[in-house]
């Protein structure tokens, strides 16, 4: 069992993110930024990647990867949503006035990017060449962040070597897409390591990927949709007698055989809970929507008054 030393440090805040109280969405989109033009260091991106394909997470899991040219251009395109940040800067820079605060335009950029990609979470490492008050400023922004209502942040320590820093954000990014709760799985990729990192959390519990609520919201539409297809077969029924109804009848047929298939794919998701599953869960929310919108179109055409050819 971890001793007390061992655990990251956590900072709660009573500050709700309101990005977290969406439901998530497939694929788990992560983008890596880093000023690579300060150190080599590692390609954090290309590892990602490759521990998602070997979790065999396939196309329910995308990792991209930007170069961060400065701290007051983040990479950022219309339309982008990542559910994970990880960010590898250059040292932040103090508020004019005062060495131990980020500059509040700094702040003020990382905080709309996070707001508006939708991240869940996010990963500073950092940088290569920290300057003397790094550690107090990298602390002032993921607190003050987190005051403002932005997502989750790991803080890595300082003193972590590269190829540490490297090994603890593999470990954490499989933890995650295996939809293990951030602090667990921090402190799973951290193991015993003499420095910890830290978590910056906002208020509430659902701290990490939360996939297993997008399970679970897949598994109650998949009943809700199941009890609509029986209700619709005895309305087929009622109107047998005035119109013809076989090809709604053979389409209800079909329908319900489908979403068994769905069902029984949910259900081995939830049993196994392996990255792998993300691709078939998101294949299932696709075909279920199918579904759903094949559903109401014969529910209107059951309900259309019948044409004259099959009047009387």
């Amino acid at each position: 069992m971890e001793s007390d030393e061992a655990q990251p440090r956590v900072v709660q805040s009573e500050v709700e993110c309101e990005e977290l109280a969406v439901l998530p969405q497939l694929p788990v989109r992560v983008v890596v930024l880093a000023a690579e033009r300060i150190g080599a260091g590692p390609d954090v991106g290309k590892s990602l990647q490759s521990a998602a394909d070997s979790l065999g997470a396939g196309l329910g899991v995308r990792v991209d990867a930007r170069d961060l040219d400065s701290w007051r251009s983040l990479p950022a395109q219309p339309g982008d949503r990542f559910d994970a940040v990880f960010l590898r800067p250059d040292p932040i820079p103090p508020a004019p006035d005062d060495p131990s605060s980020p500059s509040l335009a700094i702040q003020g950029a990382l905080g709309l990017l996070l707001r508006d990609v939708g991240a869940r979470l996010w990963v500073l490492a950092p940088p290569s060449d920290p300057g003397e008050d790094e550690e107090t400023l990298r602390r002032a922004l993921c607190a003050n962040l987190l005051k403002q209502g932005a997502p989750p942040a790991v803080l890595l320590p300082g003193d972590w070597t590269p190829a540490e820093q490297l090994s603890f954000q593999e470990a954490l990014f499989e933890q995650l897409i295996a939809d293990a709760p951030l602090a667990k799985a921090a402190a799973r990729a951290a193991l015993d390591r003499p420095s910890q990192p830290e978590l910056y959390l906002p208020a509430g519990r659902r701290h990490g990927l939360d996939l297993g609520r997008l399970l679970e919201d897949h598994r109650q539409r998949i009943g809700s949709l199941t009890s609509e297809l029986r209700s619709f077969k005895m309305e087929i029924e009622a109107f047998a007698s005035v119109r013809p109804v076989d090809a709604l009848r053979d389409r209800n047929v079909q329908h319900s055989g489908d979403i068994e298939e769905i069902r029984a794919a949910a259900e081995e998701i939830d049993r196994d809970r392996d990255p792998a599953g993300w691709t078939r869960l998101a294949s299932g929310i696709e075909r279920l929507g199918a579904l759903e919108v094949s559903l109401n179109a014969d529910r209107n055409a059951l309900r259309e008054p019948p044409s004259e050819s099959h009047e009387g």
